[in-house]
């Protein structure tokens, strides 16, 4: 039963399966159950095996929107809205903003609107620009989760009469915790010695794993006991990306994990991180591997710099080249004090800043602040 004071909130996305807002989603979704506020999810188009990181007070919903422009998913957002009795209406990036707001509007239910990426290269054409400042405009609010997207946005002349926002994202310092190298290597049938570097995320052009792959052949020479493990799945690239790890010079020292639910024990496995992504909003992948103890070395992208302070609990270098990157993994490699000083500050940052305590907090203000607040 519904407390008297709880607020519904309807999340919007365009599909729901792994990825790092959805991520987001999902931290959210458990945290913020011990809260007055009752959540649920709306997938514009489909729904994978990902709905099982959700609490399962939750209710998902897929319309299965398919490709292109379908008319017919705003009056189904409709239905789901009046059905669920929502508050607050949640949407995400762009395929939320475009079919959730004018929806929510029509519902007479107020809007809260995130934005979790850098705007891409077709996100700032002229009448993609356009159509976000008009939408924005429907929105109670609009929130970013790195000073450096709102900065961007702020250059586009997106916050015309709306104030941007700043919701860092935040991880659970519980289940993602430092653990014994070991074992976990052991448990994910890995070799117990070397130095592993791990990347995470979806198999994508953003996320350039073809420029780890390259600098790991170059860098793998000089470093024998230096080892890649790659984990996550999905994505335009993901057959390209196994072949090229099946075809790569050091291939018996690249170790393709796939998709995982046991995610604190791929952390756990690794002496360092990888992020060598050109456009990012608040990776959650760095939040998890820093409050397990793990350095990350990151491009220079948007919202990086917020979370990780350099030489002090990571380091974040411009990425361009993989002759560049392969003398980053060098050196990180090189000097074992540093990288166990790294770990104990990562962790340490994640603890005092980015936990999910913190984030479901803020959150939560914001619901009661969208839902209470009188629209003049």
């Amino acid at each position: 039963m519904a407390k008297s004071d709880s607020i519904r909130v309807l999340h919007i996305v365009n599909a729901f399966s792994a990825g790092g807002m959805e991520n987001g989603v999902a931290n959210l979704s458990q945290w913020i159950s011990r809260s007055s506020v009752e959540m649920d999810v709306c997938s514009l188009t489909w729904v994978d095996k990902f709905r099982s990181r959700l609490h399962p007070a939750v209710n998902l919903n897929a319309l299965g929107r398919g490709s292109g422009v379908n008319c017919s998913i705003w009056s189904k957002i409709m239905k789901v809205i009046k059905a669920g009795r929502y508050q607050v209406i949640h949407t995400h990036n762009w395929a939320g903003l475009i079919y959730g707001v004018p929806a929510a509007f029509l519902c007479r239910v107020p809007v809260i609107h995130g934005e979790h990426s850098e705007l891409v290269h077709w996100e700032k054409r002229p009448r993609r620009l356009f159509m976000r400042k008009i939408l924005y405009r429907f929105c109670r609010m609009v929130h970013v989760i790195s000073e450096d997207q709102k900065r961007q946005l702020q250059t586009h002349n997106l916050n015309t009469g709306k104030e941007l926002l700043c919701l860092p994202n935040g991880t659970d310092t519980v289940k993602f915790h430092p653990g014994n190298k070991v074992v976990a290597r052991a448990v994910l049938e890995l070799p117990s010695e070397g130095f592993f570097v791990g990347i995470v995320g979806r198999l994508v052009p953003t996320k350039r794993h073809q420029l780890l792959l390259k600098a790991f052949e170059q860098v793998g020479k000089q470093v024998p006991d230096m080892h890649l493990l790659l984990a996550g799945s999905g994505g335009a690239l993901e057959a390209e990306i196994r072949q090229q790890c099946a075809d790569h010079p050091l291939r018996e020292r690249v170790h393709w994990l796939g998709g995982r639910d046991d995610m604190p024990t791929v952390y756990q496995s690794l002496d360092l991180l990888a992020l060598p992504s050109d456009n990012e909003g608040m990776p959650n992948v760095a939040l998890e591997a820093m409050a397990s103890g793990v350095p990350v070395l990151a491009n220079q992208v948007c919202g990086i710099e917020q979370i990780i302070n350099d030489g002090k609990d990571g380091r974040v270098a411009a990425m361009d080249r993989p002759e560049g990157l392969a003398e980053l993994l060098k050196e990180m490699h090189s000097d074992a004090t540093k990288l166990k000083d790294l770990s104990i500050g990562a962790r340490q940052r994640i603890v005092d800043h980015f936990s999910m305590h913190s984030m479901s907090s803020r959150y939560e203000a914001v619901y009661r602040a969208a839902a209470t607040q009188v629209k003049h």
